[in-house]
C-alpha cells in the first residue's frame, strides 16, 4: 500500500545517504518572512536555491526561530529535502519543521549531515510552498549554501544538480 512504499522510500534514503529526483527549487522563489536581516557575506534569500554552492542564506545570529519558505514555479510532488550547510555542522540547520503548504509533514531535531549535506526524505506529498522553520542551529545561525528540493515525478534537467 502506499504507506508501506512510503516507509520504504524513507529507509532506502536513509541506508543510501542520498536521494535522486529533479531540484524543483532551481527557478523557484525563496523569501524569510521572518523579518530577519541577512548576515555576514550571505546573499540573500534567493542565495539558498541558486544552485550555486559557493553562495548562502543566512541571518543575524541567535535567534529563537528562522523561517526559509521557498514557492515552486509549480506544484509538484515532493519526496525529499537534501540541506547543504554552511559548513560541516557549523552555521547549518540541527532543529527544523518541513512544512509542506502550510502543513508539518516533518520534524527534525540533531539533524545528520554527511559530508555538510542532510538529506530528509518525506512521505510524497503534492506541494506549492516549502518552508522550514529553523528551531536550532549548529553554530549560531543555520545558514544555508543550498536546500534541494526533490521530486522524482519531475523530469530532471540536464546539467543541473
Amino acid at each position: 500500500d502506499e504507506r508501506e512504499k512510503g516507509l520504504a522510500r524513507r529507509a532506502v534514503v536513509q541506508l543510501s545517504g542520498g536521494a535522486g529526483g529533479a531540484n524543483v527549487a532551481l527557478g523557484a522563489t525563496a523569501d524569510s518572512p521572518d523579518d530577519l536581516e541577512k548576515d555576514g557575506q550571505a546573499g540573500g534569500d534567493a542565495a539558498g536555491i541558486d544552485g550555486n554552492p559557493k553562495t548562502y542564506w543566512d541571518e543575524v545570529d541567535r535567534q529563537p526561530l528562522y523561517r526559509y519558505r521557498v514557492t515552486l514555479r509549480a506544484p509538484a510532488v515532493i519526496d525529499a529535502l537534501r540541506v547543504t550547510g554552511w559548513a560541516h555542522e557549523n552555521y547549518a540547520p540541527k532543529d527544523f519543521e518541513v512544512l509542506c503548504d502550510g502543513k508539518v509533514v516533518a520534524t527534525v531535531r540533531d539533524a545528520a549531515y554527511e559530508d555538510n549535506r542532510a538529506t530528509i526524505a518525506l512521505d510524497p506529498v503534492k506541494a506549492s510552498v516549502v518552508e522550514l522553520r529553523i528551531t536550532g542551529s549548529y553554530g549560531a545561525s543555520p545558514a544555508i549554501r543550498e536546500l534541494e528540493i526533490l521530486s522524482e515525478s519531475a523530469p530532471a534537467k540536464e546539467g543541473k544538480p
